[in-house]
């Protein structure tokens, strides 16, 4: 009788490798554990052009490491899963999900028609080691608070919510919920760029209210600048 996975309760990424080893257990074409699962994983990443050692899968199904976004991707591809469920928790499940086309393509046609500040922000998330998936259409949950965009980052799920500078106003929020990590994005000269945390404290206490949100100027913002976005995790 083969021996189980473990994904271990206190491991960083122990969420995550839980969904992975649910969509690897209920999919027929993957061994069992013991019988060649890991090196089954290995084999199936290489031929879509990611290298991955036995031991760096195992590290991905006990939850002691996080893949990167590709091969999050493609592991989502090769067990018939939904990327968005597998970074979330929400969506479709392993057994009612619909496979991807294209291991290495966005989230679909939505990521297409996403404001650049997101996908900024996506992108600066992932070179600091973590993972993204955009809002996804039809997510009428996410629609509601607010979210532009999920992340995990060290291990930890942060909803982000994106506020666009304009001149003559400040940093506009929209409506959402105070779970949410709020980052406000002020375009520079050229391609300079500067992030700010929006905390709920600042915008309870000096943000003005608006038909569809709040309002907060430059000024109130700017302690808030944002260095790394680890910086939310401690907030």
């Amino acid at each position: 009788m083969a021996t189980p996975f473990k994904t271990y309760e206190c491991a960083p990424n122990a969420a995550f490798a839980k969904r992975l080893l649910s969509a690897a257990d209920s999919n027929p074409q993957v061994p069992l554990p013991n019988e060649g699962r890991l090196r089954w994983f290995a084999e199936k990443l290489a031929a879509r052009g990611l290298t991955a050692s036995l031991e760096t899968v195992r590290r991905w199904l006990n939850g002691s490491s996080m893949p990167r976004r590709d091969a999050v991707n493609c592991l989502c591809q090769i067990l018939g899963v939904d990327a968005y469920w597998m970074l979330t928790g929400r969506g479709p499940s392993p057994l009612s999900s619909v496979p991807r086309a294209d291991c290495r393509g966005p989230e679909g046609d939505h990521a297409a028609e996403l404001p650049s500040a997101v996908k900024l922000i996506a992108s600066l998330i992932e070179m600091e080691g973590g993972v993204t998936a955009y809002r996804r259409e039809g997510d009428t949950r996410a629609l509601a608070d607010g979210v532009d965009l999920h992340a995990i980052l060290d291990g930890k799920l942060l909803n982000i919510q994106v506020a666009a500078y304009r001149a003559a106003e400040g940093f506009v929020v929209a409506t959402g919920s105070k779970r949410n990590a709020v980052v406000g994005v002020k375009r520079g000269k050229g391609i300079e760029t500067a992030l700010y945390h929006l905390d709920h404290v600042t915008m309870d206490t000096k943000a003005v209210k608006t038909a569809n949100g709040r309002v907060i100027g430059l000024r109130a913002a700017a302690s808030k600048k944002l260095v790394s976005f680890r910086d939310l995790l401690e907030a």
